[in-house]
């Protein structure tokens, strides 16, 4: 079996549970050349590196969750990322109360309530893509008070 297959298979069918001096971090964006900017349970913000056994076997998204291991020195990398976490894992750790309350709190914050508009025209609602050129349609009765 390969490494890639191990790797997927550890990340699949494995739930992680994250040891003592790891941590559960936000994926805030990708920084380029395998490097994410995570937001750790106490609100400060770093740069986590993604080791070669996971690369083009797992996507890392932006909101995504990660664990995490601290790493020491002066770099500018604070992190590696141990284990990319999918939502399987995310209700398995909820479920045995290992999931921190900070990351609950900032993702109930984030939803937003459905828009309902009472009394607007639908027209309001739709839409408008800004990058086409938009053509105004002409009625008929326009074109004949234009020829005049």
């Amino acid at each position: 079996m390969s490494r890639r297959q191990k790797s997927a298979r550890q990340l699949l069918y494995n739930t992680p549970y994250p040891t003592p001096e790891e941590k559960i971090a936000r994926v805030l964006g990708g920084r380029g050349k395998h490097l994410y900017e995570i937001q750790l349970i106490d609100g400060t913000s770093t740069l986590a590196t993604l080791p070669p056994r996971f690369r083009n076997v797992v996507w890392v998204k932006r909101g995504g969750y990660v664990i995490v291991l601290p790493v020491e020195g002066e770099n500018k990398i604070g992190a590696e990322i141990v284990h990319v976490l999918l939502n399987e894992h995310i209700k398995q750790l909820r479920a045995e109360s290992i999931w921190p309350k900070e990351f609950d709190s900032s993702q109930e914050a984030t939803k937003e309530e459905p828009r309902i508009s009472e009394g607007a025209d639908e027209e309001d609602d739709i839409f408008i893509n800004d990058n086409r050129v938009t053509v105004e349609e002409s009625s008929p009765e326009e074109d004949e008070d234009e020829d005049d």
